[in-house]
C-alpha cells in the first residue's frame, strides 16, 4: 500500500510566556498543496455530518461567526452554562500510514453515498 511521505519543513521555536519554547513547522509548498487536496476530499465526506452551530474549520463559517450566533443565543434564549474547550499540547505529529487513513476514509465515503464523486 502507499506510504504517505512528508517533506522536510523548516522550523522555528517561540517562547512562551512561562519561559517553554512552541516549535512552529513551516509547511513546504508542495506540503500545502497535498493538505489543501485533502481538506476539500474530507469537507466533501465529512460536511454533511456536521450540526449547523459548528464553526470550526470550516468553508464559509469563521470565529466572527460562530460569536455572532453565541450573542444571539445568549441574549435571546435563557442559558444556563457555556463551555469552551481546547486541546493544549495536542499536535499531529504521529505519522500515520496509509493502511490506517485510507480504510478510515473509505469508510466514511460509502456511509455517505458520496464515494463516486470522491
Amino acid at each position: 500500500m502507499l506510504r504517505l511521505g512528508v517533506a522536510a519543513d523548516r522550523s522555528v521555536r517561540i517562547p512562551k510566556p512561562d519561559g517553554r519554547e512552541r516549535l512552529l513547522g513551516i509547511a513546504s509548498l508542495e506540503d500545502k498543496i497535498v493538505q489543501q487536496a485533502v481538506v476539500w476530499v474530507l469537507q466533501a465526506i465529512y460536511e454533511q455530518d456536521f450540526v449547523g452551530f459548528s464553526y470550526g474549520f470550516r468553508p464559509s463559517r469563521s470565529q466572527h461567526d460562530a460569536l455572532d450566533a453565541l450573542n444571539v443565543a445568549i441574549t435571546s434564549k435563557r442559558v444556563n452554562w457555556i463551555l469552551d474547550a481546547d486541546i493544549e499540547g495536542f499536535s499531529f505529529r504521529r505519522n500515520a500510514s496509509s493502511d490506517e487513513v485510507v480504510p478510515i476514509l473509505c469508510q466514511a465515503a460509502a456511509r455517505t453515498n458520496r464515494s463516486q464523486r470522491l
